[in-house]
């Protein structure tokens, strides 16, 4: 299934950066392989003669980036993991820090979510322009920086965060996309995803489970004794 690139909002963040040319240029004129694969700098150096560099940029690279040779002195690399997924789909494995469920949420009108997943913009729009989803997105928001707090203070470098809907293609998928623009503490980048959004009705799950089996028996499991 292929995403229209006009109306999805781009995952990638406003301050990415290409890699300098005049590293890789470096790198091929150096005399020691062995030297260029030894040191690599995420962000390109000011210097005259800069650092040969071999890393390639990730999709969500951290607000603070750059990296000094020596392993004692760099920063952690901490990651907020955020992903939506549908709740008749099954829970996330593993299981992560902390779940939202979003489902009471309002639901974007028939014809438009036929049309639309949570990424395409005119679906976030409609959803945001209500104010219980901006107030939830406040709530989402204070709940996650502090479970970053706590995991700095245990010194833990993950936080996994999943937030479903009821098939994880509209308001989750919405809802993550608006948390991964968010900025967080500092040392902290963000990856994103989206594990059911492009999932087929009826297709079966990684228990082999299809997802109209799975409704019927959490129907009947709800049922009063």
């Amino acid at each position: 299934m292929q995403l229209d690139k006009d109306k999805a909002i781009s995952a990638q963040p406003p301050n990415f950066q290409s890699p300098n040319p005049n590293q890789a240029n470096a790198a091929q004129s150096s005399p020691s392989p062995s030297s260029t694969s030894s040191s690599a700098h995420d962000t390109p150096s000011s210097s005259e003669n800069p650092a040969p560099s071999s890393t390639k940029p990730s999709s969500y690279p951290s607000s603070s980036s750059s990296s000094s040779s020596s392993p004692s002195s760099s920063p952690k690399q901490r990651t907020l993991h955020i992903t939506s997924y549908g709740h008749t789909i099954g829970p996330l494995a593993p299981r992560p820090t902390l779940k939202f469920d979003v489902r009471a949420l309002p639901n974007p009108p028939k014809h438009v979510r036929s049309s639309q997943l949570g990424i395409y913009k005119p679906l976030q729009e409609w959803f945001f322009a209500r104010e219980e989803v901006q107030t939830r997105f406040l709530t989402i928001s204070s709940k996650i920086e502090d479970a970053l707090q706590i995991a700095e203070a245990n010194d833990q470098n993950d936080v996994f965060i999943g937030v479903c809907c009821q098939l994880g293609k509209h308001r989750s998928v919405a809802m993550v996309e608006a948390l991964g623009r968010r900025a967080w503490l500092a040392g902290w980048s963000v990856e994103v995803g989206h594990r059911d959004m492009l999932r087929r009705r009826g297709q079966s799950s990684k228990d082999g489970t299809r997802t109209k089996e799975r409704k019927v028996k959490e129907g009947y499991r709800q049922q009063p004794e």
